[in-house]
């Protein structure tokens, strides 16, 4: 299977996880940033944040950087060893 298609497979097959896990975190984090007091608001306000450029990363700059990068599916494994064969040996 070519990288892009298994790139976008990989995004739609956990997509819902990665969505309800940052949503569930940010519900979280909700009650410390709305009556959490000043002393805490500003580390609140850094996390939600933070949870909200996280699930934008996951979800729409990892594979494309990847690809721009030019990371391929074998690029860390021991040479001439495919991932298949790795895979398949391990077990």
């Amino acid at each position: 299977m070519p990288l892009v298609e298994l790139l976008n497979l990989s995004i739609n097959e956990t997509l819902s996880r990665t969505t309800l896990t940052h949503v569930t975190t940010f519900l979280a984090m909700l009650p410390f940033l709305i009556v959490g007091g000043e002393a805490i608001y500003g580390f609140a306000l850094a996390m939600c944040w933070g949870i909200v450029i996280g699930a934008y990363s996951s979800i729409f700059v990892a594979a494309p950087l990847q690809l721009i990068l030019g990371v391929k599916r074998d690029a860390f494994t021991k040479s001439g060893e495919s991932t298949r064969a790795g895979a398949a040996a391990r077990v």
